[in-house]
């Protein structure tokens, strides 16, 4: 009981898979919370510690758990095997943690790539909520495939058109890739499989997303499994706000460079290319992007992550090397908020991974969409 006088704090624990695009939306939404009041953490696997974060950001405090992976262990090379680690050492490691904590957490929210959180809570007999990270669409697709509500393409009929309510006619390549019979990928449809026919073990659907986006398709799910769009959550700057402390967290070091260069260029000029922080163009899409953007014209901001199996020098010039001369800029990594937020920028070249996308769509920045997997495909 709290003595008289005393403010009742309510703690709230958010746990987030360790990659950007997972992290950062979280984090938004934890700070959301902290001005209401609230106390939060955020928990994500160790690794991310080897990034130099600092145990609180924007108010939020950070833990860390155990996957049971090294951190020199490259997770990216091996998606299935990192999944199947952290769903077995994961829940131990975090349940330790809640044990730990001097307040009992009044909710825990999870996102859907740590879908096992759920039952942690259980074991500790608190509420749970999910943050799905991606467009409410696709909550949408995947609770009626999974659920085997509608009919989707089969390795029988791979091409055939999907109609759902609240959605356009659908053909096989705007479907996100885990659902296809063609998709070479386990952990992931096996995670999903197990988080939307179990939906009763979360209290609360919340959607990285905003009413007035997916309205039609938002309504059809009320009856069903709602879920409650809490976004966009994006950095506080494009929402037209003065606060420079919500820009997330950035796994890469941004490169200085690239806003100066930005400022030398003419408004409404520069072609942006970034395909976000997992995947990587191989050298012939490299050679093929090189190529166009030479024929274009356009002063172009190009972000090219270097590989593990080359020499940095050899990733960041090669297209350099292709007799691109001085048109554009080529960096390992950028500030993307504020690129997109800058005059001169034209277009964005995109994977249409959901947060580039979210924050395109704020920007007002037109998009050329070059989607790949995941949800890519559903969101171009």
């Amino acid at each position: 009981m709290a003595l008289e006088g005393e403010k009742k704090e309510t703690h709230v624990l958010m746990v987030a898979f360790s990659a950007q695009g997972h992290i950062n939306p979280m984090l938004r939404l934890g700070k959301r919370l902290v001005s209401k009041g609230l106390q939060v953490a955020l928990a994500t696997n160790e690794v991310a510690q080897s990034n130099s974060f600092t145990r609180t950001v924007t108010g939020v405090h950070l833990e860390f758990f155990s996957d049971g992976l090294s951190l020199d262990y490259n997770r990216e090379a091996n998606l299935d095997y990192d999944m199947e680690s952290i769903g077995k050492f994961g829940p131990i490691d975090l349940s330790a943690l809640i044990q730990r904590h001097c307040k009992k957490f009044s909710c825990i929210i999870n996102n859907p790539f740590v879908s096992w959180v759920s039952d942690v809570a259980a074991k500790h007999e608190i509420p749970c909520a999910m943050l799905w990270i991606q467009p409410c669409t696709l909550y949408a697709i995947y609770y009626r495939f999974y659920n085997c509500l509608n009919s989707f393409p089969t390795s029988e009929n791979p091409q055939m058109n999907v109609e759902l309510p609240g959605l356009p006619s659908l053909c096989t390549e705007d479907l996100p890739s885990f659902i296809l019979p063609s998709s070479s990928v386990s952990s992931f449809p096996k995670m999903l499989y197990e988080l939307f026919q179990d939906m009763k073990k979360l209290k609360w659907g919340l959607g990285n997303s905003f009413q007035e986006l997916e309205t039609d398709v938002i309504e059809t799910m009320d009856e069903i499994h709602p879920i409650w769009p809490v976004g966009p959550l994006v950095p506080s700057s494009l929402l037209g706000k003065e606060d420079a402390t919500d820009e997330g967290i950035d796994l890469f070091k941004s490169e200085d460079t690239c806003i100066e260069w930005l400022n030398h260029q003419k408004p409404s000029s520069v072609i942006y290319i970034s395909f976000g922080s997992l995947l990587m163009e191989s050298p012939k899409e490299k050679e093929s992007i090189a190529t166009a953007l030479t024929r274009s014209g356009h002063p172009f901001l190009w972000v090219v992550k270097p590989s593990d199996s080359k020499s940095e020098e050899s990733e960041g010039t090669m297209p350099l090397k292709n007799g691109m001369g001085d048109q554009g800029l080529i960096v390992k990594w950028s500030p993307q908020t504020q690129v997109l937020a800058h005059p001169s920028l034209a277009c964005f070249l995109s994977n249409c991974g959901w947060n580039s996308l979210s924050e395109s769509i704020t920007a007002g920045v037109p998009i050329i969409a070059y989607p790949q997997r995941t949800d890519q495909p559903t969101n171009a």
